[in-house]
């Protein structure tokens, strides 16, 4: 192939004396150019000649042998998908899948840039320690099958949507595990709003990605009035240092256990100068710098009539009686009561019972069935209403039963066992559902009346009708419905599994 020959020629009396004239390859007629210096239009010959020339003719880089060699290999290759397809389909493939070769470092590298950043954003941007924690803890160093743990010492440019697919469906918490591990990748593509100077992946292993969705219909598991009761005159004794104070600030103020520690520890100088017992509004003020997550500055929460009896017999035989700062062995008590009530399902978050704080559970529940307004819940809680209704909220709690929580329970629970009648899944709740939905069933012959029938059961016979209900309303929705525990196992063995 014949090259293309640039001529240079000085045109003496021109503003831009120095001519550059040639024939492109793929034209008919020549061009020209003029430049003001030699200088530049050597340059510029140069380039020319590159764009003409360069690389067209393979002979002069590569000898005809390898060229043979690499034609063979494209026709008898393994490969199904590249078996006969051309050398420029080859070179072009290459130039558009190219990310990197030496230049591009294992994840563990990009991990610790990832998370020097995130620590120090600010403004909208900043996290939260437990933000920060709960990253080390799913994709950073922490985590014995975090991300980077599995897969820190291979180059981001190695990542599959198969590989990082597989990852998450086999382990636990895949839903907020893969919503971390699809912010690192978005990152590493210059996507994310975190500030990255030099991105290392072009193509996303993350297009395509299936996330587990949080299960709608999964009832949300919370404290019933008598467990409550029970919980705080269990707790007001010895045996768990008479943390009784502690844990009802938690149940009637919705807050976590961790933004409890910090508003009682006196390094925060809050606690009571925080609540306002004497006002018409009685309530607590949770300021933002104790508060497990960014959102609103601060939480107003009002005190209702039962726990403001409670606090001002709390203020009154002060910290030796009912300690708020000194709990002693706070961590153990909270596990050992928990177990206590509620058995070991609880102890451990697990994905069959993720109410791991359920004393919030409880405070959100009872009070959007108590104040009928998810704006009130919003606003005392500072958590948006997606999330409330996503996480939160047991919708089969009785209106009845709300109003006991609030008002019923006070500081007698605490100096007597209690036994709350009231304590029920209300079928008047239930009778709302299935006038809302229109759905066809007798409420009467699902769940009749049983003369001598001991509360357990009736209670045990509700949840199991409202359940039902649940599931039809998610059928009419173009959902899958309700599915028992035993259905999950029966698909795990490969069978259809059961359907409620």
């Amino acid at each position: 192939m014949q090259d293309v020959h640039i001529g240079l020629i000085e045109l003496k009396g021109r503003k831009k004396p120095w001519r550059l004239r040639w024939k492109p390859r793929n034209a008919k007629k020549r061009k020209c150019e003029f430049h003001f210096t030699k200088a530049d239009a050597n340059k510029r010959r140069r380039e020319i000649e590159e764009f003409e020339n360069g690389n067209r003719d393979l002979s002069k880089k590569i000898d005809y042998q390898e060229i043979r060699e690499i034609k063979l290999k494209l026709k008898q290759t393994e490969n199904s998908k590249a078996k006969g397809k051309s050398m420029s389909f080859a070179i072009d493939w290459f130039l558009e899948n190219y990310q990197g070769g030496d230049e591009i470092h294992p994840i563990k590298f990009y991990f610790k840039k990832y998370e020097k950043i995130r620590a120090s954003a600010k403004g909208t941007l900043a996290l939260s320690l437990h933000q920060l924690k709960s990253d080390k803890q799913m994709i950073g160093f922490n985590g014995s099958k975090s991300f980077v743990n599995s897969f820190g010492d291979i180059k981001p440019t190695e990542l599959t949507t198969k590989l990082i697919q597989d990852y998450l469906d086999s382990n636990s918490s895949p839903y907020h595990r893969g919503k971390a591990v699809c912010a690192f990748i978005r990152w590493m593509l210059g996507e994310s709003e975190y500030y990255n100077d030099n991105p290392c992946l072009r193509i996303s292993p993350i297009k395509g990605l299936q996330l587990e969705s949080i299960n709608r219909n999964q009832l949300r598991e919370i404290a019933t009035n008598q467990e409550v009761c029970d919980l705080l005159h269990l707790a007001h004794s010895k045996e768990y240092n008479y943390s009784a104070a502690r844990w009802a600030f938690m149940f009637f103020t919705g807050v976590r256990p961790s933004e409890c520690e910090r508003f009682w520890n006196p390094k925060f100088k809050l606690g009571w100068k925080n609540i306002d017992l004497e006002s018409d509004t009685p309530h607590v003020i949770i300021p933002s710098e104790i508060i497990r997550k960014k959102g609103r500055s601060f939480r107003r929460i009002f005190i209702r009539p039962g726990f403001l009896t409670m606090l001002k017999t709390f203020k009154a035989k002060g910290e030796k009686v009912y300690p708020f700062a000194n709990v002693r062995n706070w961590k153990r008590v909270y596990s050992a009561i928990r177990k206590e009530i509620w058995g070991d399902r609880l102890t451990i978050s697990t994905s069959k019972d993720e109410a791991k704080d359920i004393t919030r559970h409880t405070f959100i529940t009872n009070l959007y069935r108590y104040s009928d307004s998810i704006v009130d819940v919003n606003f005392e809680s500072g958590t948006k209403e997606s999330t409330l209704f996503n996480h939160y909220i047991n919708p089969l709690v009785g209106k009845d039963s709300a109003k006991d929580f609030f008002h019923s329970i006070n500081e007698n629970v605490l100096i007597k066992k209690v036994h709350s009648d009231t304590l029920k899944i209300d079928k008047s709740v239930i009778e709302e559902l299935i006038e809302r939905h229109g759905l066809e069933i007798d409420q009467e012959k699902e769940v009749p009346y049983i003369g001598g029938e001991s509360y357990d059961d009736r209670v045990k016979r509700l949840i199991k009708f409202g359940q039902k209900v649940r599931s039809m309303i998610s059928r009419k929705r173009g959902g899958p419905g309700l599915v028992t525990p035993k259905s999950k196992a029966s698909r795990k063995r490969g069978g259809q599994g059961l359907k409620t």
